[in-house]
């Protein structure tokens, strides 16, 4: 086999080869454990990542913390996003001209482990965080000290 001239020495072409092997090798596998390690942490049954999230909304939907939510920002738009990237994880996201609230929801091992609400004014940073829905966002008054 003759190795077209990279840099003009043979010994660092055939390592050039062998480094560009490696590396394909190495990120297929990266790229397939990655999809297996979101098929079993997908929460929902009888689906895998790649099927649609909203054939489980309702699942979703009823969890008591996204209904608390949707509770309190009735009349609100409020858009739900999918922000699966390394943990499966969702949000819902109500806003007005001057505030917005989001819901993020996180999974583990299957089972909603984590609902963070928090508090933001656009381009100002965020009001509150906490664990749960208690606090709603657009009546929420900012303290003096202007800690929450």
């Amino acid at each position: 086999m003759h190795l077209p001239r990279i840099t003009g020495n043979t010994a660092a072409n055939r390592l050039i080869v062998v480094a560009l092997i490696i590396l394909t090798v190495v990120g297929g596998l990266g790229a397939f454990k990655y999809d297996y390690d979101k098929r079993l942490l997908w929460p929902f049954e009888n689906s895998t990542y790649h099927g649609a999230v909203e054939d489980h909304m309702d699942e979703i939907r009823t969890l008591p913390e996204v209904e608390a939510f949707h509770a309190m920002y009735e009349g609100h738009e409020i858009i739900f996003l999918d922000r699966t990237k390394f943990r499966v994880s969702f949000s819902y996201t109500a806003r007005d001209d001057d505030r917005g609230a989001v819901l993020f929801i996180r999974y583990y091992d299957r089972e909603p482990s984590s609902f963070e609400h928090n508090c933001f004014v656009p381009g100002n940073g965020q009001l509150f965080s906490e664990d749960g829905v208690r606090t709603d966002c657009f009546s929420y008054v900012v303290p003096d000290d202007g800690a929450p």
